[in-house]
């Protein structure tokens, strides 16, 4: 879409992904390239994560055999390293309420990378621009989603989740600073007007 200010209404171009015509498609997120998309195919609830080329639209299958997967990211430092809310096939239907953040290296088996106890209905995983750290959502003990934060370190994944914000309150959407040192989030406030939020990350 050429975003001008006396753009044509219909300079959008649909992105019609090969063998994927009729397909319900969701949740677009760069990779570094500018060339590659991975978006979620929901098509009969059975959400996979295609890596789709925007100028050949040819695509890739990444969700793992015997996985359902949905709001997938994309760590900007390195590309084999995916993220998102997944679960195993074995539940028999999908039920984004069991969802965990689940983490992905290359054709390798995902492992949980929210609390394996409490990290139900994990959601909107988002890397930090230099890969060190995702914040994702997941439930409070107050039973309302929140925001957390967790360091990506391969050699030891079980670093410390940091909850973000208040637990009473619902809280969703993070997205880091350019540098990593901020994150922003929307959160209801006590009369459950949903509010931007603010927070400075030292780590």
């Amino acid at each position: 879409m050429l975003l001008t200010e006396n753009g044509a209404d219909n300079s959008a171009q649909q992105l019609t992904v090969s063998g994927y015509e009729n397909a319900e498609l969701a949740y677009p997120t760069w990779y570094a390239n500018g060339l590659t998309l991975l978006v979620t195919n929901y098509t009969n609830n059975q959400p996979k994560l295609l890596k789709v080329n925007i100028n050949s639209l040819q695509s890739q299958e990444l969700t793992y055999q015997g996985y359902w997967s949905g709001m997938g990211t994309v760590n900007l430092v390195n590309d084999e390293i995916i993220a998102y809310g997944g679960q195993s096939e074995s539940s028999g239907i999908y039920n984004q309420n069991n969802n965990k953040i689940c983490m992905q290296i290359g054709d390798n088996t995902p492992f949980v990378f929210s609390d394996l106890a409490e990290g139900a209905i994990g959601r909107a995983p988002w890397f930090c621009n230099d890969g060190q750290l995702m914040a994702f959502e997941a439930m409070s003990g107050q039973g309302k989603l929140q925001i957390f934060i967790k360091s990506v370190d391969l050699s030891n994944r079980n670093t410390p989740i940091i909850p973000v914000g208040n637990g009473n309150f619902a809280a969703q959407h993070a997205k880091f600073s350019p540098d990593g040192s901020q994150l922003v989030w929307v959160q209801n406030d006590n009369q459950g007007r949903s509010r931007i939020y603010l927070g400075t990350i030292d780590y």
